[in-house]
């Protein structure tokens, strides 16, 4: 019971956490701001995950070894690629479209899990699960057209990419619970060292686009008019940058302390925030509900019902 009461508190912070990035989204002007965003959304999480890791005595387990190093990394890196472009492709596609595409990279986890799991099976009924996704992502594409004035490549490839990374993400989640989880490395202590490292890893990029793609004459207007958009969503932030981080800690929660089974977990919580993020985009930011995207969302629903239930 106290696995579902994880998952129902990962789901709600999870659907504010997609309204409020939605928001923030709408004050991104270039890739720049993108990545500087996100920057600061990390550095608050930073501040959640070690304000946790104290309230829980947790910081002994601070040590840990080249496996879970390894382990942490992959979150940090998945979790930066989902961040970022996350926050590009909800600017240019509906809120629920992506919510799919999200839904769609489950696939890697699964596959994934087959092969470095020992114990976990990707049988034919997972195949079938994964061709009702693809067709989600069909009538998705459909929706998108019909609500959106001019489809880019560019918005197609950040929509993949942000379900890729999240995927991944999903993946490093059940390494940890698989080899990682410990009396010492805790969920507090994983959680810490995935937005450290997240932190890390995107401030390497952050410089690596500041020296390569912004002119040296551009360097300044760009930073001040990020800082003069941060002013008006600094709130908005701190709000995302904590929910954020109390989502995958309430997901990680209800599989290690809950003992929520991930084949239980994982289409009751993509299935329950994909019907509630169709409610609050239709409510909060007046995107239309359309055939294509019922048929999208009920094939989703069963994808990932064949793809872990059954």
């Amino acid at each position: 019971m106290i696995g579902f009461l994880f998952l129902s508190l990962a789901v709600t912070v999870s659907a504010i956490k997609g309204v409020v990035g939605k928001k923030v989204s709408q004050k991104v002007t270039c890739n720049a701001d993108s990545l500087l965003f996100s920057m600061v959304r990390l550095l608050l999480c930073i501040i959640v995950a070690t304000a946790i890791l104290f309230i829980r005595n947790a910081q002994k387990g601070l040590a840990v070894s080249t496996p879970m190093f390894l382990i942490s990394l992959l979150a940090g890196f998945s979790n930066v690629g989902f961040i970022v472009l996350w926050t590009l492709a909800v600017r240019k596609n509906p809120y629920v479209t992506v919510d799919v595409a999200i839904i769609v990279g489950s696939i890697i986890p699964s596959v994934a899990s087959a092969i470095f799991i020992p114990g976990y099976v990707f049988s034919y009924l997972k195949l079938i699960g994964f061709a009702f996704l693809i067709a989600a992502a069909v009538f998705m594409g459909k929706y998108t057209a019909s609500t959106v004035k001019k489809i880019t490549f560019s918005s197609i490839i950040l929509v993949v990419l942000t379900g890729l990374s999240e995927g991944i993400f999903s993946f490093s989640q059940q390494l940890y619970k698989a080899f990682g989880k410990t009396d010492l490395y805790t969920e507090e202590v994983f959680g810490f060292y995935t937005y450290l490292l997240s932190a890390g890893i995107l401030s390497v990029l952050i410089i690596f686009y500041f020296i390569f793609f912004v002119k040296k004459e551009d360097f300044i207007p760009t930073v001040k008019g990020f800082a003069e958009r941060t002013g008006g969503v600094v709130g908005l932030l701190f709000i995302l940058a904590a929910f954020l981080y109390a989502n995958s800690y309430f997901q990680t929660l209800a599989t290690t302390v809950g003992k929520l089974d991930p084949q239980i977990l994982y289409p009751v919580y993509r299935g329950s925030l994909l019907i509630l993020a169709m409610i609050l985009s239709r409510i909060i930011f007046k995107e239309k509900i359309t055939v294509n995207s019922v048929i999208g969302i009920i094939c989703a629903i069963a994808g990932i019902v064949l793809m872990n239930l059954l």
